[in-house]
């Protein structure tokens, strides 16, 4: 048997770290003998705690569909028995049986940050630009490109916190046309996607608005855009609540926004350069509490690139080093001090709170964010 021991930084201040899980798996996996020793430990288990039940959303321990077994509640543990069949279902978990005992809180912190990180909305959503602007912005499956072009009709025509807003709902629109403008077949059991007929039409009544879509993403499966429109409804009304919020969700996006200014796959780099002269420009912004999670975001990504080992995928082409992710780590814990001030009851305060400990102890976070790892 193989035990494993997993620590985990709990407090804010001053942090500690305490053993919080323990996994246990066979050192020679082969099929027989998990089957075998799963239903021992079941039958066990059983005896002990009572019927096992199904495990939900115990994804840290592997526990997933279609084989996630069964889990029990041991006073403040929850012990976690199940058997991966093969390497690819589920892809990356170990094969054979294997079980998990880990502390209810870190479930139960591991669901508080689900749920935090679902309260971060998107700064530009489509039930935001419905209630703004009505029949001009139609439901998902109405007639997109007469919609779209009678939005960009209006573009000039009204403040500039309006004209913010029909250039971000316009934009809104070109995404959705763009997943529109791409036909779906099936040949030799493989899906093909090839440009709908309406796609040079719709290039050409676009092309004066200084919309133009490229080639169909390897991704997203749509004609891909350079959200210029979105650009221009910051760059055109900087000082309006609707360009405000272009300009945050082009920095969520900025991996994919050639406009943005990134310099090759560091963008938290301009996130750091743009949202700061951001808040030098606009100290009364109502977006204050956003801009500050951004940066920490980008300063945590920073000081976890400078720890990344050579080999790490997702950290492929970072110029950063030990010294700078250093600085970056202090200003990160500002940061999120920062945010705890601003709004004490916020998701963004509450995701700070979860990585401050680590920062304080110099813990790799594992962040990723505003790093174009994939281009």
């Amino acid at each position: 048997m193989v035990a494993e021991s997993f620590y985990f930084p709990r407090d804010r201040d001053p942090p500690t770290v305490r053993l919080q899980r323990a996994d246990f798996r066979l050192p020679v996996p082969y099929p027989p003998m998990s089957a075998e020793v799963e239903q021992v430990l079941a039958e066990r288990l059983t005896r002990a705690y009572g019927p096992g039940s199904v495990p939900e959303n115990v994804f840290g321990a592997g526990a997933y569909r279609p084989n996630p077994g069964l889990s029990w509640r041991a006073g403040g543990v929850t012990i976690v028995l199940h058997r991966n069949r093969n390497h690819v279902a589920p892809a990356g978990v170990r094969q054979g049986v294997q079980l998990v005992a880990v502390r209810q809180e870190v479930l139960d912190e591991r669901d508080r940050e689900r749920q935090a990180s679902e309260g971060l909305v998107p700064f530009v959503r489509t039930e935001q630009l419905r209630r703004e602007l009505g029949p001009l912005y139609p439901e998902a499956g109405a007639a997109t490109l007469p919609a779209l072009l009678e939005l960009l009709a209006l573009v000039g025509t009204g403040d500039p916190d309006r004209n913010a807003l029909l250039l971000a709902a316009a934009d809104s629109l070109v995404v959705r046309l763009g997943e529109e403008l791409v036909s779906r077949s099936v040949q030799h059991a493989g899906e093909v996607l090839t440009e709908a007929p309406l796609a040079a039409e719709a290039r050409e009544r676009l092309r004066p608005h200084g919309v133009s879509y490229s080639r169909i993403g390897h991704y997203s499966g749509a004609l891909e855009y350079d959200r210029s429109l979105l650009l221009k409804a910051w760059t055109g009304s900087p000082a309006t609540p609707w360009g405000q919020r272009a300009f945050l969700e082009i920095q969520r996006l900025g991996c994919s926004v050639p406009g943005f200014g990134c310099d090759g796959v560091n963008c938290f780099l301009e996130v750091i350069r743009q949202g700061e002269r951001f808040l030098l420009d606009f100290p009364d912004t109502p977006f204050r509490l956003e801009q500050t999670y951004h940066l920490a975001l980008a300063h945590e990504a920073w000081w976890s690139l400078s720890l990344a080992a050579p080999d790490d995928i997702t950290a492929h082409g970072a110029r950063v080093d030990a010294r700078s992710g250093e600085a970056a780590r202090l200003r990160a814990i500002e940061l999120y001090e920062e945010l705890l001030r601003l709004a004490p009851n916020s998701p963004q305060a509450y995701l700070g709170q979860l990585a401050l400990p680590r920062l304080r102890l110099r813990l790799d976070t594992a962040e990723r964010a505003f790093f174009c790892w994939s281009c």
